[in-house]
């Protein structure tokens, strides 16, 4: 084996693995004395330092390998606490948003009537064009404290949810929720008292002026019409 090629630093770590005595300070020429000492083959000493070098090689892909999921995991622990800095912000936006109309909401009174109430509260926050994923949130600086005790049982990703929080309330003062309902008034009802917006020729946009049960309505006589058509079709087709 040619020892010129293996550096002072190599040659311990071959001696050792061989079982060659290498004392720490020795000189090269000592070291390969100790394993010439051995009166191993060159095939031997040769094969011993592929397997040592092959050793080290998956030793460094392992390290490499750790580096990169450490730097992968870091990545991802900067995104979600990037998120969570963006989500803070935008809360205290909404939140300071949602304080400045506070005096055109005013807090719920025992005996009002749920629905009337957050239909208001509703029409404010589409007037202004609040956040709807901070209405839930917002209903805690009007709503009373034992209110809110009755919906205490949704979690935290429901009472999010406005829909989820404003059918809680509902089922409190035994009104009929209909969820499907809940989510058409919220996504299509007009805006009421819109203005023109700020520095533009453009109105905010509308939804339908269509009712709940019209539109219900509507869908099942074009179910009815439909079936019906497929009925006369098939009736045609035995005739023929």
């Amino acid at each position: 084996m040619d020892w010129e090629r293996l550096l002072k630093n190599q040659l311990p770590i071959l001696g050792e693995e061989l079982g060659a005595e290498v004392e720490a300070g020795l000189k090269k020429h000592a070291i390969v004395g100790a394993i010439d000492g051995l009166n191993l083959s060159s095939e031997d000493n040769k094969e011993t330092w592929n397997g040592i070098q092959k050793q080290h090689e998956r030793q460094e892909r392992r390290e490499e390998q750790e580096r990169q999921e450490r730097r992968e995991q870091e990545r991802e622990q900067w995104k979600e606490s990037l998120k969570v800095k963006q989500e803070e912000t935008r809360r205290s936006i909404q939140c300071l948003r949602w304080s400045q109309v506070n005096s055109r909401i005013h807090a719920f009174e025992e005996g009002e009537d749920i629905e009337s109430y957050l239909t208001s509260y509703e029409n404010v926050g589409t007037d202004k064009g609040l956040d709807e994923d901070y209405w839930s949130i917002a209903l805690l600086s009007v709503l009373p404290c034992d209110l809110m005790g009755r919906i205490g049982y949704l979690s935290e990703e429901e009472f999010n949810n406005y829909n989820e929080a404003k059918a809680a309330l509902l089922r409190c003062f035994g009104v009929r929720v209909d969820r499907k309902q809940i989510e058409y008034k919220l996504t299509n009802a007009p805006l009421k008292n819109a203005r023109w917006c700020a520095g533009t020729k453009t109105k905010p946009e509308r939804g339908p002026r269509v009712s709940y049960s019209t539109k219900v309505n509507s869908e099942r006589k074009w179910e009815i019409e439909k079936r019906e058509r497929s009925e006369e079709l098939e009736r045609g087709l035995s005739l023929d």
